[in-house]
């Protein structure tokens, strides 16, 4: 017949030649283990970088949608006939038609004049829309992550730029713009990018 199964004694070290009584782990006490407390200067500089990150986004959006559908219209007056676009506004407004007839004929210039100034206003909203709304969303994204200072700069100045993009001649590129370049000065964003001031 089988006795009761003995519980292990307490163990001993004797490495250092003075028996030491070693603690089993479940006996140890564990000091509680609490996550580093992040100071509210970070948590400030992080909600100001994604606010600013997500109008600079938008404003990049909506440079891209305006500029598609100028490249979409350059597209249309490159391969259209200036006769032929004459003959449809002809058709359907044949009086603003004559009224435009005789204004060029006092300016002593053609409809293919106006044509090509359509096209070249059309392609350079193309350009600077499509340039200006990639730089946008990536800077954004940039600054809403912290990761990218220089997209994220990028990105702020080219949309503060007036008159190059379609929402810098709305304005609401300078205002978007310039407000992503004072957050990106401020010496908490540079720490959230993990950059130091020179």
């Amino acid at each position: 017949m089988d006795g009761p199964t003995p519980t292990p004694g307490p163990r001993f070290d004797y490495s250092s030649g003075i028996p030491k009584r070693i603690e089993p782990e479940w006996d140890t006490p564990r000091e509680p283990v609490s996550p580093p407390p992040q100071s509210t200067t970070s948590t400030k500089a992080t909600i100001r970088m994604a606010i600013a990150g997500a109008f600079l986004f938008f404003c990049g959006v909506m440079n891209l949608v305006v500029g598609s559908v100028a490249a979409l219209a350059a597209v249309v007056l490159s391969a259209s006939e200036p006769e032929a676009v004459l003959r449809v506004m002809e058709k359907r407004e044949p009086e603003q038609v004559e009224a435009m007839r005789a204004r060029l004929k006092k300016d002593n210039a053609t409809f293919d004049d106006i044509h090509r100034a359509y096209q070249g206003m059309a392609t350079f909203f193309a350009l600077g829309g499509l340039a200006t709304g990639i730089l946008g969303v990536v800077g954004g994204r940039a600054l809403q992550t912290g990761q990218g200072y220089g997209l994220a700069m990028a990105g702020a100045v080219v949309n503060a730029l007036p008159c190059i993009s379609p929402c810098g001649c709305a304005l609401l590129g300078p205002i978007f713009g310039m407000w992503c370049v004072l957050v990106l000065m401020q010496e908490e964003t540079w720490q959230a990018f993990g950059r130091s001031r020179l």
